[in-house]
């Protein structure tokens, strides 16, 4: 995939994350006002089961609209790792190139630079080599997370349809988003402590 599409592609996903954020924000505002839109006791059995109703058309946006966002983040963290190993495999591709220009000379023809040049490819594609290792463990780690967020979000939709209460399942899916957002954090403060 070329740079530039990915770049543009990234663009597009960022616009849509926003449009969907607010679009989430407004729902979670509108299953606020219906839960505290309580029905009265004068309800007919029809007022009850049409407040029933509303209030799980919009709980059914608010997760359908956190689902398509958790699509659109997921796609966006594999642009970024098709980006970074694009560059590592570019990255290898040169350094290659270069030792094997070195390699060739016969040994007694070699310079002093020469052999320094060499030991410091040959450094610097153990490091490619780490990096783009690690990336792919990286990308395998990802899809475990995200298996497990599949999980957890089809959890939530089994608890909504089997239980009475829709705030249940709406405090449950908020926790769960906000565990989600806790270990990004936490993975971010990591790889600043092993860059340091």
């Amino acid at each position: 995939m070329d740079p530039d599409d990915i770049s543009r592609e990234l663009a597009q996903l960022d616009s849509k994350q926003l449009e969907l954020e607010e679009k989430g924000r407004v729902l979670e505002q509108a299953i606020r006002k219906a839960d505290t839109r309580s029905p009265g006791s004068n309800d007919s059995d029809s007022d009850l089961s049409a407040h029933a109703a509303d209030e799980d058309e919009l709980l059914s946006s608010w997760l359908e609209t956190i689902n398509e966002k958790n699509h659109l983040v997921r796609r966006e963290s594999e642009l970024v790792f098709i980006a970074k190993h694009h560059e590592l495999e570019t990255q290898q591709a040169d350094i290659e190139w270069e030792l094997r220009q070195i390699m060739n000379k016969a040994e007694a023809l070699k310079t002093d630079a020469d052999k320094s040049q060499e030991e410091d490819l040959l450094q610097r594609l153990v490091t490619v080599v780490h990096e783009r290792s690690k990336l792919v463990d990286k990308m395998d780690d990802e899809r475990q997370r995200q298996m497990e967020e599949d999980e957890e979000i089809n959890s939530v939709l089994s608890a909504k349809f089997n239980s009475p209460s829709s705030e249940k399942v709406t405090t449950n899916t908020s926790k769960s988003l906000k565990k989600d957002k806790d270990k990004k954090k936490e993975k971010k403060e990591k790889k600043k402590e092993k860059k340091k």
